[in-house]
C-alpha cells in the first residue's frame, strides 16, 4: 500500500479474508468507507479509548514533573556532577521525550498518517533503547568504579563520550528497523460505528529482523547486567564480612594471648628508664581485640585530617537494583502483548485489541518514567539535601526580587 493510501483514513485495504473471520459484521457506508462492529457491541473500544485518556493525561504530566525536577536539580548542584549523574539527566531527558509517545496514541485511535507513524515509530524506538542503554552504563561504570577501583572524572570529553554510548545504539536501531512493518502505518482495513479505525493484522509480529536485534540488544544486555551485578554484590558481601570480622568478639585464646602480650609489654617498660617522648614521635596504640590482626599507629598531638567534601552519585545500589527491574516492566508487557492479540486474530486487528495494546504501551513504559525518578528521590539522601536546598535558593531569590 503506497503512503498516500495510507495517509486517507477512508482507504479501503482489499484483504484476501473477510473481516468477518474475526467476529465482525461489516456494511458498507459508502464505496469508500466499510463500517464493522462488533458481535457483542461496540462498547468495549470506547471504554478503552476512554482509559487511554485518562492514563495519558495522569502518566504524562506527572512523568514530565518528576523527571523535570531531577534534570534541574542535578544541573543547579555541583556536588552531583558525577559521569553517573550525567547519565541519569540523559535518562530523565529521554522519559520527558517519551511522554510525545501517548499523545500521538490518543490521536492514531481515530486518524492515521505516515508522519505520525513515523514520529511514532521514532519516538518508541530510540527512548526505549536509549532507557535500557543508559542502565546498562550505570550498571557497567558502578562496576568499574567498586571492583576494578576505576575514576571516571565529568569531565567534556567523558560525558560526550558515555551520552553518545547510550544514544547512538538506540538511533542506529531507529535506521535498522525504519523499513520494518511494526514502524510505518498499517493498512486500514475498516472503521467501528464510533470512527475507531480496524487495521490488517501483522503478517509476521516477530520476524527474522526482530528477532536478530532482540537477541542482541536484550540478551548481552541482560548478560551485562548479570555480570557487573554479581561483581558488585561478591565485592558487598566481602566488605561485610570482613566488618563483622573485624567487629566480633575473639576466643579464649586470642583474649589469653593479648593480656599475656600486654603483661609482657607492661613489665619490660617497667624494667626500664623511660625517656621523654619527642613531640612528633609515633604513639604505637596496642587494641587488644584486634591484636592477632593489626596494629593501629596515630602521630602524637596529631589531628585527623577532616576529609573534603566530594561529588556523590544519585543512584545507590538499591535504586540500581529497581532500575533494573523496571526494564522487565517496560519491556516485555508489550511485545507479549502485541504478539499474543496479532495470533489471536484471523484477518484484522480490532478497534478493541488495537486500543489494549495502546493501553499495555502506555502502563508499561509510563511505569518506568515515573518510578525511575521517585526512586532516585525516595533511596538518595544527597538527592533530597540538594532538592531542599534548590527549593530554599529559588525561595530566597523569589523573596529578594520582592523586596
Amino acid at each position: 500500500m503506497s503512503p498516500g493510501a495510507a495517509g486517507r483514513p477512508d482507504t479501503v485495504h482489499n484483504l484476501t479474508c473477510p473481516p468477518e473471520s474475526d467476529g465482525l459484521r461489516c456494511h458498507r457506508r459508502n464505496p469508500s468507507l466499510l463500517v464493522c462492529s462488533a458481535e457483542h457491541g461496540d462498547h468495549g473500544a470506547a471504554l478503552l479509548f476512554s482509559s487511554l485518556i485518562t492514563l495519558t493525561s495522569v502518566i504524562v504530566p506527572l512523568a514530565v514533573v518528576l523527571n523535570l525536577t531531577v534534570v534541574v536539580v542535578v544541573l543547579l548542584n555541583r556536588k552531583l556532577h558525577t559521569i553517573i549523574n550525567v547519565l541519569v539527566v540523559v535518562l530523565g531527558i529521554n522519559n520527558v521525550a517519551w511522554t510525545g509517545l501517548p499523545i500521538l496514541l490518543t490521536v492514531q485511535a481515530k486518524v492515521v498518517h505516515p508522519a505520525l507513524c513515523s514520529l511514532r515509530a521514532v519516538i518508541f524506538i530510540v527512548t526505549r533503547g536509549v532507557s535500557f542503554t543508559v542502565i546498562i552504563t550505570i550498571t557497567v561504570l558502578r562496576y568499574m568504579m567498586v571492583v576494578r577501583n576505576r575514576s571516571y572524572p565529568a569531565s567534556r570529553r567523558n560525558v560526550l563520550a558515555f551520552v553518545c554510548v547510550c544514544v547512538l545504539p538506540a538511533v542506529v536501531k531507529w535506521l535498522i528497523r525504519r523499513g520494518h512493518q511494526v514502524s510505518a502505518c498499517r493498512p486500514i482495513v475498516a472503521r467501528n460505528p464510533d470512527g475507531f479505525i480496524i487495521i490488517a493484522r501483522f503478517e509476521k509480529a516477530f520476524d527474522l529482523l526482530t528477532s536478530v536485534i532482540a537477541t542482541v540488544e536484550y540478551g548481552g544486555g541482560l548478560g551485562i547486567l548479570m555480570f557487573c551485578y554479581i561483581g558488585i554484590l561478591a565485592i558487598s558481601v566481602r566488605s561485610r564480612r570482613r566488618v563483622q570480622e573485624d567487629n566480633a568478639p575473639r576466643g579464649r585464646w586470642a583474649d589469653r594471648a593479648a593480656r599475656s602480650l600486654h603483661l609482657k609489654s607492661s613489665r619490660a617498660s617497667e624494667s626500664q628508664p623511660q625517656a621523654e617522648p619527642s613531640p612528633g614521635a609515633a604513639e604505637v596504640v596496642l587494641q587488644p581485640s584486634r591484636l592477632l590482626s593489626r596494629c593501629s599507629v596515630r602521630r602524637a598531638g596529631a589531628r585527623r585530617p577532616r576529609v573534603p567534601v566530594g561529588r556523590v552519585d544519585v543512584v545507590t545500589m538499591f535504586s540500581m537494583t529497581v532500575l533494573i527491574a523496571t526494564l522487565f516492566v517496560v519491556i516485555f508487557p508489550y511485545v507479549l502483548s502485541i504478539g499474543f492479540i496479532n495470533r489471536r486474530a484471523a484477518c484484522v486487528m480490532t478497534a478493541e485489541g488495537r486500543l489494549l495494546v495502546f493501553i499495555i504501551n502506555v502502563c508499561s513504559m509510563g511505569f518506568g518514567a515515573v518510578v525511575g525518578p521517585v526512586v532516585l528521590v525516595l533511596f538518595s539522601v544527597d538527592f533530597r539535601q540538594a532538592f531542599w536546598s534548590t527549593c530554599g535558593r529559588g525561595v530566597s531569590r523569589g523573596r529578594s526580587r520582592q523586596h
